[in-house]
């Protein structure tokens, strides 16, 4: 019995830690970003069903600069793709078309209590 409890705790252990090995440090977070993660955060808690309990934010790079996406399986639209300066951009236009093929090295920012990773 106590050799599968270990067993088990080891499970978790390495989960856990295996789990945040690919989140993005604070330190490389930019201040609106980390604003708008404390704001979901605080609308999760006043409210555990709202829809940002199923949301995430994801870090990806593009041509030398990173782009954040919020991911959502509740949303029917595509992800809102900011720049390093917190401003949308259109992946369709201009100097960021070819966006969905280019981007690379997506690692994630955040993930609510609810997101699922499905996309």
């Amino acid at each position: 019995m106590m050799k599968k409890l270990l067993y088990f705790a080891l499970t978790v252990i390495l989960f856990v830690a295996c789990q945040k090995e690919y989140l993005v440090p604070a330190r490389e977070v930019p201040a609106w970003l980390k604003e708008r993660i404390a704001a979901d955060e605080k609308a999760i808690q006043e409210n555990p069903k709202t829809m940002n309990s199923y949301g995430a934010w994801m870090r990806y790079e593009f041509r030398g600069k990173m782009y954040y996406e919020y991911l959502n399986a509740l949303s029917s639209r595509f992800p809102n793709i900011y720049n390093e300066q917190g401003q949308e951009i259109d992946p369709f236009e201009g100097a960021h078309q070819g966006y969905w093929d280019g981007r690379c090295c997506g690692r994630y920012i955040w993930k609510a209590p609810g997101y699922s990773g499905i996309q």
